[in-house]
């Protein structure tokens, strides 16, 4: 070490009278050893979290607790001002007590800080860019961490969302003086804020955004909103919702609000939260933001076949996943931790690492009797932590589940699968079946059948997805679509080349995930997909037929990108030489009838 160098590591334990006497003599310190006190102060701040901070933990996961070292006063002391407007990153405003941003130089509160400690710069930085930043991933992470590193109570939320978020006002003297420059992102699980996630805008160090994140008033606004949208506004006494009738309730304030202020005066938008802000999603879910969806197949009390699909997303660049999973029982509307197996060593999971695919579908067997042993009946999920690898280097997690039942019957795992496979089961599974097996266990089951042309069974089925469908929720529907060689209708040499290969019979996975739809066709005999192909829309045409043809009119459900086409459009597309005139579409349902 240089002997120009402060080593701050040495004041760990050092006494009271040491501690004053060096806080004198490096009272005034240069500009650039302040700028090597913030340096190595941010460091160790970072590696630590500390003693009173509770449920306004800094966002690094993975931190041990321990007591403030004594050197800390003479940081308050010589760079107090640097500390504050930088390591605490405005966490003053929304903490309760407020006790982070009165320290004094003895350790006690000092007097309130001016306006302008609280307004600071006043460049808004567009939120959507916020959610690219990594250290938010990391912020909203610590949420659903195993771990829990901000000691949330009922952590970890492993399905935690984030709801768009909102900003306060600063008031003074019954007024509002300014919007103050900090995103409060809201983290929501079961479609309650459990905590927030900062990001401070303020006062920036570097150019770095602030982010800290904890429970904070969580509780209070679930409660609050109970009664009524509110606009969030802030004193130097701490923050409060106002509601339309002008009655304040404090969210994180020690005293009362005894000013005068109007819902009026305090509502500017961006600051109001109403009953349905906690649905307004703009980070997660899994489906939405990366893609990925879990499905849960052939469950049994021991194990299932889970299915991953990607498709869409954003920030997607490397996904994958391990051998660790987590299965959850929903107990009184909530979902709860299956309980392990007394185990006489700790469970280890294996190393390995499941890339998956953009674009594509995978399944995996898991068995977890081993972990859980047989899961009585009821109704659960599984949950598989998924990871991000950024271009940057760095991974970001997050959970994606596959909700599944067990059956309510005598127990035994044989008899649960002795159970009539679902139609997609039967997709999935890849179920080898004739055309006419095919055919006869489709009327048995909820399938959409069209047999040469015309709808036969499952028009009540088709409707309810596609109710779904409007009302924009995930649904999927199976069709199976048959046909045949009329000897009549083809010339004897042709019938004679073919006649072997019919009847034919597809099978027809249609999913919608609430954005788009994804398509899987093969043949009953087959393995081997047909279709598998991604669209946005699904277009409803109806047209009047030729007189020539068999059946006066034609009804059909057709899947496309480009919502403005036509019917006289598809046709040309299917029967047009040009290869301009093609048009990527898929017909999933045609009902042709007089």
């Amino acid at each position: 070490m240089q002997k120009d160098e402060l080593d701050l590591d040495i004041l760990e334990n050092a006494d009271s009278r040491t501690i004053e006497t060096l806080s004198e003599r490096y009272s005034a310190l240069s500009d650039s050893d302040v700028s090597r006190l913030f340096a190595r102060s941010e460091e160790l701040f970072r590696s630590r979290t500390t003693e009173g901070r509770g449920e306004y933990s800094t966002s690094v996961s993975g931190v041990e607790i321990y007591h403030r070292p004594l050197w800390q006063k003479i940081l308050t002391a010589a760079a107090s001002m640097v500390l504050i407007c930088s390591a605490v990153a405005g966490a003053a405003i929304f903490c309760k007590n407020n006790s982070d941003y009165r320290i004094g130089k003895d350790g006690g509160e000092s007097s309130p800080r001016s306006i302008e400690d609280y307004i600071g710069a006043t460049e808004e930085i567009p939120y959507e860019t916020v959610l690219e930043n990594g250290k938010f991933a990391m912020s909203y992470d610590n949420f659903t961490c195993d771990s829990n590193p901000l000691q949330i109570s009922g952590a970890p939320y492993r399905d935690a969302v984030v709801a768009k978020p909102f900003k306060s006002v600063l008031v003074e003297d019954d007024k509002v003086v300014a919007p103050l420059n900090e995103w409060e992102f809201p983290v929501v699980s079961g479609g309650e804020y459990v905590g927030f996630v900062n990001c401070d805008m303020r006062f920036l160090m570097n150019q770095e955004l602030g982010f800290w994140g904890g429970q904070m008033f969580a509780p209070k606004l679930n409660e609050a909103l109970e009664k009524g949208s509110i606009a969030i506004f802030t004193t130097v006494d701490g923050t409060y919702g106002i509601y339309e009738d002008n009655t304040v309730v404090a969210l994180a304030a020690d005293v009362a609000y005894s000013g005068s202020i109007t819902f009026e005066q305090v509502d500017q938008g961006y600051n109001l939260l109403t009953a349905d802000s906690s649905s307004d999603i703009v980070y997660g879910p899994m489906s939405k933001e990366w893609g990925v969806t879990l499905k849960a197949l052939n469950v049994t009390p021991t194990g299932l076949t889970l299915e991953c699909s990607q498709s869409g997303g954003k920030k997607v660049h490397e996904l994958s996943t391990g051998s660790y999973f987590v299965i959850q029982k929903l107990s009184g509307g909530v979902w709860e931790d299956v309980e392990y197996l007394p185990q006489e060593y700790e469970i280890g999971w294996t190393s390995e690492a499941w890339i998956i695919q953009k674009e594509a579908t995978a399944a995996w067997n898991v068995e977890w009797d081993m972990i859980y042993g047989e899961l009585p009946a009821g109704e659960y999920r599984i949950g598989k932590k998924i990871m991000n690898l950024r271009e940057t280097g760095a991974f970001i997690e997050s959970y994606a589940f596959a909700e599944f039942t067990v059956q309510e019957d005598d127990g035994s795992a044989a008899a649960v699968c002795e159970r009539e496979p679902s139609p997609e089961e039967i997709f999935e599974n890849n179920k080898i079946l004739t055309a006419e097996e095919a055919l006869e266990w489709a009327y048995d089951n909820p399938v959409v059948v069209q047999d040469d042309g015309q709808i036969t069974s499952g028009r009540d089925v088709w409707d309810s997805f596609f109710d779904s469908v409007n009302a924009k929720k995930p649904a999927s529907v199976m069709c199976v679509y048959n046909y045949v060689l009329d000897e009549e209708s083809v010339s004897p040499e042709l019938y004679e080349e073919e006649k072997d290969l019919y009847p034919q019979l597809f099978f027809c996975l249609l999913r919608y995930d609430g954005e788009v739809f994804h398509v899987k066709m093969r043949k009953s005999d087959e393995t081997k997909l047909d279709t598998d192909e991604t669209y946005k829309y699904l277009l409803h045409l109806s047209a009047e037929n030729p007189d020539t043809a068999l059946y006066r009119y034609t009804d059909q459900y057709v899947l496309v990108n480009d919502p403005s086409v036509t019917w006289e459009q598809l046709q040309r597309s299917m029967f047009s030489s040009q290869s301009s005139d093609w048009i990527k579409h898929s017909t999933v349902y045609m009902d042709m009838y007089n």
